[in-house]
């Protein structure tokens, strides 16, 4: 199975063999303070791998990613509308 690595943590879209799945992850990058249309997907996975490293994980297994639009009423407070999110679940090697 195909997988990306950032920072020493794999990321895999599925669920490869030989690792022990753990707790479910998730993050977002709102557009609050900052614009989240400049965010990339890098950014993203690095927070992942900060909490993947400190939960004592190596890999972010099931990840899924992507953009979506934050509603209208945060639109209205916000520079962008978008916000970048991704899930998966923290895995170790068996």
């Amino acid at each position: 199975m195909r997988s990306t690595e950032l920072d020493g943590v794999l990321f895999f879209e599925g669920t490869p063999d030989g690792w022990t799945m753990g707790e479910p992850i998730s993050t977002e990058i709102e557009g609050l303070f900052c614009s989240a249309q400049l965010a990339s997907l890098k950014d993203v996975k690095l927070q992942m791998v900060s909490e993947c490293k400190r939960r004592g994980y190596h890999a972010i297994v099931q990840f899924e990613y992507g953009q979506r639009s934050s509603g209208f009423l945060a639109s209205l407070f916000s520079r962008d509308d978008v916000k970048w999110y991704a899930k998966g679940i923290l895995a170790r090697r068996n």
